[in-house]
C-alpha cells in the first residue's frame, strides 16, 4: 500500500512548479500582488492537506474563478469609465450596415507631440469564441499599451446570427473605414517610405486574431474568395 506524501513533500513539489498567475505578478499593481500569491498558494495547500483528487481540483477551479472575477472588477470599472467619460474618445461610430458594425476610437494625447492621431493606428478585434465579446472590454488598451497611437476597437457580427463569411466582411469594412477616415486624413503623418499612407496595424485577441489572419489572407489572395454576405 502506497503512502501519501506528507504536507512538506507536497508543498515542496508545488513550490517547484510555477502557478498559473505567477508570470503576471511582476507587472501587477502592488495592491493586487498578495491576492496573486494567494492564487498560487491555495492549490498547493489543498493538495498537501487533502490530496490532488477530483474534488480538490473542482474546489481549486471554483476558487480560481472567484479570484479572477475579484481581480477583474476594478479593471472592468475603469474600462467602463474610460469609454463613457474619457476624453479624446469617438463612441459607437458606424462603419457598416449591420447592427454590430460599431467602433470606438481612442486618440492619443496631443501633448506627446505625435500629431492628432499619434505614431500609428491600431485596429483591434476582440475575442470571444466567435459568439460573444465587446469592444468595451478593451477601452484601456490605448491608455495602457499604446499611449502614443490611436486605437480603434470594433464590434462585429457574432455567431449564431452570423457565419465566418460575415465576420470577415465586417473586419474588411472596419479596415476600409479606418484607412479612409483616419490614416488618409493627416498628410504630415504619412511616412516617406510608405506612399500608401500612415501605418495601420491589425491586432486581434483569440477568435479576433483568427479573423484578422483570415481576413488578411483572403485580401492578399492566399485563399478562395468568400462570398460577399448580405
Amino acid at each position: 500500500m502506497s503512502r501519501k506524501p506528507g504536507w512538506r513533500g507536497a508543498l515542496a513539489r508545488g513550490g517547484r512548479k510555477r502557478g498559473m498567475y505567477e508570470d503576471r505578478i511582476d507587472v501587477a499593481p502592488l495592491w493586487i500582488r498578495p491576492l496573486i500569491l494567494a492564487m498560487n498558494l491555495t492549490p498547493r495547500v489543498l493538495a498537501a492537506l487533502f490530496g490532488d483528487g477530483s474534488f480538490v481540483k473542482l474546489v481549486v477551479a471554483v476558487l480560481d474563478s472567484v479570484f479572477y472575477s475579484f481581480v477583474m472588477i476594478p479593471f472592468a470599472v475603469r474600462s467602463y469609465l474610460r469609454r463613457q467619460y474619457g476624453k479624446r474618445v469617438w463612441r459607437n461610430v458606424e462603419y457598416g450596415p449591420r447592427e454590430r458594425n460599431r467602433l470606438d476610437v481612442y486618440l492619443p494625447d496631443p501633448e506627446l507631440g505625435h500629431g492628432r492621431f499619434g505614431k500609428s493606428v491600431i485596429l483591434f478585434v476582440h475575442g470571444g469564441a466567435w459568439y460573444w465579446g465587446s469592444k468595451t472590454y478593451h477601452a484601456l488598451m490605448q491608455e495602457v499599451s499604446f499611449p502614443d497611437s490611436t486605437v480603434v476597437c470594433i464590434n462585429y457580427s457574432l455567431h449564431p446570427h452570423a457565419e465566418v463569411e460575415t465576420m470577415v466582411h465586417d473586419i474588411s469594412l472596419a479596415i476600409k473605414w479606418t484607412h479612409d477616415t483616419i490614416c488618409k486624413q493627416d498628410p504630415a503623418w504619412w511616412l516617406t517610405d510608405s506612399p500608401g499612407g500612415a501605418p495601420l496595424i491589425l491586432v486581434g485577441h483569440s477568435a479576433g486574431a483568427h479573423l484578422c489572419a483570415l481576413t488578411l489572407s483572403l485580401r492578399c489572395g492566399l485563399g478562395p474568395p468568400l462570398p460577399n454576405p448580405t
